[in-house]
């Protein structure tokens, strides 16, 4: 998953997702290409979860 796609799953901002990076149980994120990064969908399903977010899944 991509910061935007992860933008617009909790329907925030882009630096709003910036700042959950830096929280220590933020899914950790994995170099994609030389400009890009990414973290597991899933993880961060689990995430939002246990932070109480509601996901926007048609906005996927």
């Amino acid at each position: 998953m991509t910061v935007t796609q992860a933008r617009k799953l909790l329907g925030c901002s882009v630096s709003s997702i910036y700042k959950f990076i830096h929280q220590e149980d933020f899914p950790k994120m994995q170099k994609t290409d030389l400009k890009s990064y990414s973290f597991d969908d899933t993880e961060f399903r689990k995430w939002a979860k246990k932070h109480n977010y509601k996901l926007k899944e048609s906005e996927a």
